[in-house]
């Protein structure tokens, strides 16, 4: 329930993807996307978020 919600707030609405307040979206497990669940919508908010999460992902493996 809680991703199918995530899905439709990114798909009507625009984001600061740079926002500390959704910093859960990157670092916790419970808010990866599915591209392939019925309830993803491609879009310009969720390309974003898919985006920064590989940035942020391959920033961190490169400081380690």
């Amino acid at each position: 329930m809680l991703k199918a919600v995530f899905y439709v707030v990114c798909y009507y609405l625009q984001m600061d993807i740079a926002d500390p307040r959704f910093a859960a979206i990157y670092d916790n497990p419970l808010y990866n996307v599915d591209p392939s669940a019925p309830e993803f919508k491609r879009s310009k908010t969720m390309e974003a978020i898919l985006d920064e999460k590989v940035k942020r992902r391959t920033k961190n493996n490169s400081d380690s």
